[in-house]
């Protein structure tokens, strides 16, 4: 069975501001079968899950902000994933005073294995999206905050890799990604340099990642592309899924 490819929606951030329900449906018609929501710009949750069911898109899981699982926030948070239909929640981003030291990413990845607990009775996973600085040796370690994070967190705690966000910390994808395992539930696929190249145009050697992303159980492709040369923010979206397809994905 193919791995579906879906949208990380921070990718058209400024369509989704001015119009959320068209840029779901523009979405659904590149081809596009599922996204990832980086925010709901004020959108109703069911009447964005409408929309979705309208035009075919399942939600394969949301960048959610540590601190929307405060406990004046949780039940909010749960509620909206329970409307949009997925049980996953990821940390796209720590702050830097939480990882900038080996004591202090421990420390972090203690608070992450709390929270897996917490989200558990809840019915939520969570996880954590890698970027460039979290693969750097700390300050006296020769270790990395992401392999931290990764050796002292739960088996069910999400282990989400960039493709682009690797190979600017010149970290191939393929290693990382074999480490990860059955953790890394989803992947994003970014393209190299991120310069406004669509997927095809840059050095990731994606028959090589595709591969090992089937041997490991992806379960969804999440598509992002953050700058977009000579197009717009839609068609750098609809040319990276088209590139795919081409190549036979």
């Amino acid at each position: 069975m193919s791995i579906p490819f879906a949208l990380q929606l921070y990718s058209v951030r400024d369509n989704g501001q001015n119009n959320l329900m068209e840029t779901l449906s523009r979405v659904a018609e590149f081809g596009y079968k599922g996204v990832e929501f980086a925010g709901l710009y004020g959108n109703d949750p069911e009447a964005v899950r409408a929309r979705m069911d309208q035009v075919g898109l399942k939600c394969v899981g949301t960048h959610t902000s540590l601190d929307q699982f405060a406990a004046d926030k949780i039940a909010e948070t749960v509620e909206t994933h329970r409307v949009l239909g997925t049980n996953i929640a990821l940390v796209p981003w720590i702050p830097k005073e939480k990882r900038d030291t080996f004591e202090h990413t421990m420390e972090t990845a203690r608070e992450l294995t709390d929270l897996v607990a917490t989200l558990t009775t809840h019915g939520l996973q969570t996880g954590f999206h890698v970027h460039e600085d979290d693969l750097h040796a700390l300050p006296g370690s020769t270790q990395t905050a992401w392999e931290i994070i990764r050796t002292n967190t739960p088996e069910d705690f999400i282990l989400q890799w960039d493709t682009c966000n690797g190979q600017s910390a010149g970290v191939g994808p393929l290693d990382e990604l074999r480490n990860a395992g059955a953790r890394a539930k989803t992947i994003h696929l970014k393209e190299y340099p991120a310069d406004g190249r669509v997927v095809g145009e840059g050095q990731i050697p994606w028959f090589d990642v595709f591969q090992l992303a089937k041997e490991v159980g992806v379960q969804n492709y999440v598509v992002e592309i953050e700058q977009y040369g000579h197009r717009t923010p839609l068609d750098a979206v609809r040319d990276c899924l088209y590139a795919f397809q081409q190549m036979g994905y």
